[in-house]
């Protein structure tokens, strides 16, 4: 393989990361009431 292979996951690193700085808190809140 090669670094070409791996380009595509960089922009879902960014999504994720800009979800959790926006919507942590909230995710992680909802997600403890689950259990």
């Amino acid at each position: 393989k090669t670094r070409k292979d791996y380009i595509p996951f960089a922009p879902h690193l960014v999504l994720g990361a800009i979800i959790s700085l926006f919507w942590g808190t909230q995710i992680m809140s909802a997600y403890k009431g689950l259990f």
